[in-house]
């Protein structure tokens, strides 16, 4: 399996491609954040009954991630394999234009984490928030997660 041990880093693909983190996806180096990631979409697919990023290619699941998310900050970028860095531009675009048309319609019809979830369940958006946040190094950690108002039934 991929399992390993909390204080290791590995490159390499990893999870299943539609619970795949934002910086496997980039071949940069990983660890248990990108756990924390797939959780996320996991709970996504429970709560709208489908794939949050529904997707078989990279390009398609940066714009959803994109869409959903928000834009992949520059640093990660720069730390970027170049394999998967030609997927943007120098300034950081994602190079749509290598999406057919019917990806780019389906991203168009995506709506954002916040208009799927809505206001009615603002400890479950912090929750998933805090987990799909694109930047593993600011992305919250499992204990941290137990801590938020969701897991203590506020809601």
């Amino acid at each position: 399996g991929s399992a390993t041990y909390s204080d290791e880093r590995r490159k390499g693909t990893i999870n299943t491609r539609q619970y795949r983190a934002p910086e496997v996806l980039l071949g940069m180096e990983w660890d248990e954040e990108s756990d924390i990631w797939g959780v996320a979409c996991i709970a996504m697919e429970l709560f709208t009954g489908d794939l949050l990023f529904q997707t078989h290619d990279d390009v398609l699941h940066f714009a959803l991630i994109e869409k959903i998310v928000g834009k992949v900050p520059r640093e990660m970028l720069e730390a970027a394999s170049s394999r998967k860095r030609r997927h943007f531009d120098e300034e950081g675009r994602l190079r749509l234009e290598e999406l057919h048309h019917s990806e780019r319609e389906h991203v168009g019809n995506m709506r954002s984490l916040q208009e799927m979830i809505g206001s009615e369940y603002p400890a479950f958006y912090e929750l998933v928030s805090k987990c799909l946040t694109i930047n593993p190094r600011e992305r919250i950690t499992a204990s941290d997660a137990l801590a938020l108002p969701f897991f203590k039934g506020d809601n």
